[in-house]
């Protein structure tokens, strides 16, 4: 009888311990849960305040309410679209050019991804972007792609919290190249900086960079600042749904005088969400890196998912 008591109470206490153990870890394991979700909350307000400081600074022209931005954001994992991303299905060229014909496809892809804001208490935002504009013999035999370049950077943004006038200061490193061997290859590396205005309902960015110099035996376009200039200006004009574009370089020299004009037009596609026509016309040196010294005059027309 006493053996049956002591065995009853070894087991009850047995089953009170591997409870308390049970809870104990219950609690630990709960804790974790709960900081981690503390952290991923921390996470994500930083996120947003991320993504509202980019949709005050950078020129967006989406007509979406605050808490569709902010899906859009985590949906895809913190990473923006940068420039404009499109797909010109048909251009021409309409200077003949011995290497390729007057008819070629032409796309853009370009996104971001901020790394870390307000390091310094100024609201800025460091990010990297990647931007690569492809030139496709969409209508030769075999579709050869012509021309790939490489745009990687990294930029620190400081925006400024002005309805209009400034709007923001950005200074970034560029490294532009089109990946070919030699005689082809071309690149080159910049210091841009940037500031952003903001002018009733129209948008203008001015651009001035200053060329990292290379080794005289390393530089594949010793001549390039000649051809593109030392800084461009673009315009945004929204009108209604329509959004007109000018990009304009220059090297500012009465001699010689080499630039660039750029004029895109877009505007939606009915029933389709995001979706805009684009018609593009380039005229001046410098669209491309193994362009930059030869003067191209084009038309395109295509698609636009980002602007």
């Amino acid at each position: 009888m006493e053996k049956s008591v002591f065995l009853g109470k070894l087991i009850i206490f047995s089953l009170l311990t591997i409870i308390l153990v049970k809870v104990s870890h219950s609690e630990e394991i709960n804790k974790k849960i709960f900081e981690e979700s503390v952290k991923n909350v921390n996470l994500v307000e930083e996120d947003i305040k991320i993504s509202e400081e980019l949709n005050k600074s950078m020129f967006d022209y989406e007509m979406e309410s605050e808490g569709e931005k902010k899906s859009n954001f985590f949906n895809i994992f913190g990473i923006y679209p940068y420039k404009e991303n499109y797909f010109l299905f048909w251009t021409y060229d309409t200077d003949d050019k011995p290497d390729r014909k007057n008819s070629e496809a032409k796309f853009q892809l370009s996104l971001m991804k901020p790394l870390f804001h307000n390091l310094l208490g100024l609201n800025e935002i460091y990010a990297f972007a990647y931007t690569q504009q492809s030139y496709w013999q969409i209508f030769a035999d075999s579709s050869p792609f012509r021309e790939t370049n490489y745009e990687p950077e990294f930029f620190i943004l400081f925006p400024i919290r002005n309805e209009h006038g400034l709007k923001g200061f950005r200074l970034s490193f560029n490294h532009q190249s089109n990946g070919q061997g030699e005689p082809k290859s071309k690149s080159w590396n910049r210091i841009i900086g940037e500031v952003l205005l903001k002018i009733g309902t129209v948008k203008i960015s001015l651009q001035a960079w200053y060329r990292i110099p290379e080794k005289k035996e390393d530089d594949d376009n010793p001549d390039i600042l000649h051809y593109v200039g030392n800084g461009q200006l673009e315009v945004y004009i929204p009108i209604k749904e329509h959004l007109v574009k000018f990009r304009v370089r220059d090297n500012l020299k009465t001699k010689n005088n080499r630039g660039l004009l750029e004029v895109g037009w877009s505007f939606p596609v009915p029933m389709f969400r995001k979706t805009y026509i684009y018609i593009q016309y380039v005229n001046g040196y410098g669209e491309s890196l193994i362009d930059y010294k030869r003067r191209v005059q084009r038309i395109g027309v295509g698609v636009m998912l980002t602007r």
